[in-house]
């Protein structure tokens, strides 16, 4: 287990569009486990940008495996035919706990806004991303 370290810690993080050979399209939320970026991401599924969410609201997520360090820049066709990326949003993020255990918060920082979220498990690889402020 990988234990990120406490808040204050800026730790890169994107928003990308994912659009799947079949014409389907969700959100990846990816964060970075160190400040440089250079570890595998925690990787989030999601319907709908985090970035756009307003204190109080509720976004359903899936947890996917980590991702590649090359996500944070990448934009393009994904190998072994399964779609393309392009990059929704960036920012920056101090992770408050540990990404693996069933409840962690995060400040973000995203260009056009801050937040702070609270993550919860809620069955399995199913979470729940909630805005507190």
């Amino acid at each position: 287990m990988r234990v990120m370290p406490a808040q204050g810690t800026a730790h890169p993080t994107v928003l990308l569009r994912h659009e799947r050979p079949d014409g389907s399209v969700h959100v990846d939320w990816l964060i970075g486990r160190d400040p440089a970026g250079q570890e595998p991401l925690v990787s989030f599924r999601i319907d709908d940008r985090v970035d756009n969410m307003t204190p109080g609201t509720m976004l359903p997520a899936v947890r996917i495996a980590d991702h590649r360090a090359r996500y944070l820049d990448y934009e393009g066709p994904i190998d072994a035919d399964r779609g393309s990326v392009r990059r929704l949003a960036r920012g920056s993020a101090s992770v408050i706990g540990d990404p693996d255990s069933s409840a962690w918060a995060i400040d973000v920082h995203w260009l056009s806004a801050s937040q702070k979220l609270a993550l919860e498990r809620i069955d399995g690889d199913r979470w729940q991303i909630r805005v507190v402020e």
